[in-house]
């Protein structure tokens, strides 16, 4: 059974790391080796950080998701009244089609994920991705320049190759939303637009995650018996994580990212020492 202090630290770094470029799965694999804290989730855990996860960015960009699924629905049940005139698709529209287009090299690099998630065990690895992370994100932020790219001016490529970063991020010590943000950047994604996209790219995955606790709950295995303090570390990954969602757009725009690169490289390096000596 998991401590009521890894569980609220768990719901504090899921809502912290999933948001800002900083690797959750390379953060719970240096606390699980270097410290011996027990990070892995039962399904009732599983369940209730997936959808914190979702809430997130359901708190963060409700008004822009309701508008999204209204506009869609109308449109493919040919009720729409499309301003853009016929053949055009609505803005809306178009970028649902792209957010679950830039899925599609997660699903294509499915069945390399077994073989990602088992290096977070080599910590010598998970330090160096780590480093590696921070940086790309301070060559992000020293040399690309982002441009005016939104919803109607991006291509099918660059969503394609934002969900490929997205996918890689799967490794242990790299961030999905990381990755998929300095894609976005360095093909052109307007700041907000870039944060906007990635952090939306979540909720498919998570609700997948949610599903998938779901089913393991039916055969049984959950410790009802923390309840109280998942709810706790759910309501803080939530909480957490909508701040962090304006945080990583309000350091883009003022070009503070490079801050994330300092603390990856003061935590990877710091865990490289301890596993040193």
């Amino acid at each position: 059974m998991m401590s009521a202090f890894a569980a609220i630290l768990l719901g504090v770094l899921r809502g912290v790391t999933v948001f800002l470029p900083l690797s959750y799965s390379g953060h719970t694999a240096l606390l699980s080796g270097l410290f011996g804290l027990n990070t892995e989730t039962d399904a009732l855990y599983a369940l209730l950080l997936n959808i914190s996860t979702l809430l997130s960015v359901v708190i963060a960009y409700g008004p822009r998701l309701r508008k999204m699924g209204v506009e869609t629905m109308l449109y493919v049940t040919g009720r729409f009244e499309n301003p853009l005139g016929e053949g055009r698709m609505p803005t809306n529209v178009r970028a649902v089609c792209f957010l679950l287009s830039a899925l599609i090299p997660t699903l294509v690099l499915l069945p390399l994920r077994r073989f990602a998630v088992s290096l977070s065990e080599n910590l010598w690895f998970v330090c160096f991705a780590l480093i590696v992370q921070g940086l790309f994100i301070f060559a992000a932020d020293r040399f690309v320049k982002p441009g005016e790219k939104r919803d109607r001016t991006c291509s099918l490529l660059d969503v394609l190759l934002v969900g490929l970063g997205f996918a890689l991020g799967a490794v242990p010590g790299l961030s999905p939303l990381g990755l998929g943000l300095i894609i976005g950047l360095t093909r052109g994604f307007h700041r907000e637009f870039a944060v906007r996209f990635a952090a939306m790219l979540t909720l498919i995955p998570g609700l997948i995650g949610v599903l998938s606790a779901i089913l393991r709950l039916f055969r049984g295995g959950a410790a009802w018996g923390s309840l109280p303090w998942y709810l706790i570390g759910a309501a803080l990954s939530a909480f957490l994580g909508a701040i962090c969602i304006g945080a990583t757009t309000r350091i883009l725009a003022r070009k503070r990212f490079r801050r994330a690169a300092w603390c990856l490289w003061l935590v990877g390096g710091a865990a490289l020492i301890a596993a040193i000596f």
